[in-house]
């Protein structure tokens, strides 16, 4: 019985942090496609490569990027980081390169302008002492016999570098599902500590939360339509500030003030804590929530067993 009980609680508090978890992923990625961020981050880690000024702005100007940027210009005719594509096959990107530096040496109003034609020519218009010529001018000492060859070289530098900017773009995306989970957490009053004790002593609530996450392992995790639909789904547990008993209205020991009707209540530091635990399980993802679940549902042994789940 003491087994069981401490399951149920683990299921109910898992089911919490899918849900919501489900919420904060939804409320992130409309954040991130409204800032445009991969595409801000891919504009900014471009131009830190071609840091050779006149490259980089008549890399954005060339008709080939602005084909694949969103509404191809801005104002002044250039591409800004919220105009720019989202993703640039290598290809392009050595297409542009090369349109870029033969537009730079239009711009420079030179009687004669150098055609750009080889790798040698774009090493030279970028600049030996930019991070792109340099890379460039290690491997373009014979490009006329070896043009494939260079192309192909460029082409990979170029996708091991964008494997870096999938990395700055999602330890952005994870700091605004940290923040967004935090935020969540508050509004809610998603408190880890008093909802690990509500469903530890009642256990009408824990049995309610039981069912629903065996029913969500069935439906093998799809999610309700809206965010409300969502929380329905936990609606028993004791969400929201109204009536809970760790907010005091006058404790030496609390750490934080908030505003609640037309006073002052203080929150103490178990509710700080059990916010930030909160926060941080949100932050961990959905499919995590998930999986954990499933395996919890069936070692209490009401979900599907193992040998069903390797069969589906």
């Amino acid at each position: 019985m003491f087994t069981t009980t401490i399951i149920d609680v683990a299921i109910g508090l898992i089911l919490t942090y899918l849900v919501l978890s489900l919420v904060c992923v939804s409320i992130t990625e409309a954040i991130g496609s409204a800032l445009r961020l991969r595409a801000r981050v891919l504009f900014s880690e471009i131009n830190r490569l071609l840091d050779d000024t006149d490259l980089r702005e008549t890399f954005w100007e060339t008709p080939i990027i602005r084909s694949v940027s969103r509404d191809g210009r801005l104002r002044d005719g250039k591409v800004v980081g919220r105009k720019a594509p989202s993703y640039i096959h290598a290809r392009t990107f050595v297409s542009g390169l090369f349109a870029a530096a033969e537009l730079a040496e239009k711009n420079r109003n030179l009687p004669e302008p150098h055609p750009v034609t080889t790798f040698r020519d774009l090493a030279n218009s970028a600049g030996e002492d930019t991070i792109f010529g340099g890379v460039l001018a290690q491997v373009a000492g014979d490009a006329d016999a070896r043009a494939d060859t260079v192309r192909a070289y460029v082409e990979d530098w170029f996708d091991t570098t964008m494997e870096r900017t999938a990395g700055v773009f999602k330890r952005w995306m994870q700091l605004i599902s940290f923040l967004i989970a935090l935020a969540i957490a508050v509004v809610l009053n998603a408190d880890t500590i008093r909802i690990a004790g509500a469903l530890w002593s009642d256990e009408v609530l824990r049995s309610q939360l039981v069912s629903v996450a065996e029913q969500t392992v069935q439906s093998e995790g799809e999610a309700p339509g809206s965010v409300n639909d969502m929380i329905d789904l936990i609606r028993p547990l004791p969400l929201g500030w109204s009536g809970d008993p760790l907010l005091r209205q006058d404790d030496t020991t609390a750490t934080t003030g908030m505003l609640a009707g037309a006073g002052t209540v203080l929150v103490t530091p178990y509710k700080l804590i059990g916010l930030v635990i909160t926060a941080f399980a949100l932050s961990l993802g959905a499919p995590f929530w998930f999986d954990l679940l499933s395996r919890f549902v069936s070692i209490r042994g009401t979900g599907p067993g193992r040998d069903d789940d390797k069969k589906r």
